[in-house]
């Protein structure tokens, strides 16, 4: 449904602004030539004006990905991470089919959205910028008062930190600003592992081990 309201790429594109219906990106739409978050060079017609959509590299990973950069949304990103410099909400960078930018929340780091990459109906919410994304695509009124509505608890008031680095360190721990979302401990039973003691999941819903896994020792 979320993707059908106007949650995809696609739409980026076609954002008017919620008081004067004027478009965000310019018309007529020009070709240009984009990167796609799989490092793939493309012509694109009409890609979505900074004021829309901001291209950045992720200095932790050296990895390429888009971000929505709303007023609304980019105040919703703030106020939940209580971090005033978060430039917008980022969007999955992981290949899925063609899209080129992404058409889901990053799932690193909004976990518990019903709009992250991977769907769990048992963590997942209808968040306020879930509600955000739509209004600020021109279409949509929302009611962020609504009894559906709810706020993740992934991340939230975690800090600038949240959002700026690894969820790992370099010597394979859990940095503070991470803790109680992210873990270290393997859970590959046998050889040698042990999945640990169960412990409340990030979405404080149930109780859950640790899914951290070191693919190399699997190999």
């Amino acid at each position: 449904m979320g993707h059908v309201l106007g949650m995809s790429s696609d739409s980026l594109s076609y954002f008017r602004h919620p008081i004067t219906g004027y478009p965000l990106t310019p018309r007529p739409f020009t070709l240009s030539t984009v990167t796609c978050v799989t490092g793939e060079e493309k012509p694109f017609m009409g890609k979505p004006s900074a004021t829309v959509m901001g291209e950045h590299i992720d200095k932790g990973t050296g990895q390429r990905y888009y971000e929505v950069t709303t007023p609304t949304v980019k105040r919703i990103v703030q106020n939940h991470f209580n971090c005033s410099t978060a430039t917008g909400a980022r969007l999955e960078n992981q290949p899925t089919g063609g899209d080129c930018f992404g058409s889901h929340f990053d799932e690193r780091l909004f976990f518990t959205d019903i709009m992250g990459a991977v769907f769990s109906p048992a963590v997942n919410v209808l968040s306020p910028l879930v509600l955000a994304y739509l209004e600020d695509s021109g279409w949509y009124r929302a009611n962020y008062q609504s009894r559906y509505v709810h706020i993740g608890s992934f991340g939230h008031g975690a800090g600038c930190a949240f959002l700026e680095e690894n969820c790992i360190d370099s010597n394979g721990n859990v940095p503070e600003a991470m803790e109680g979302n992210f873990c270290n401990t393997l859970s590959v039973n046998g050889g040698g592992y042990n999945s640990g003691p169960q412990q409340c999941d990030p979405s404080h819903m149930s109780k859950a081990y640790c899914d951290y896994v070191d693919t190399n020792s699997l190999l």
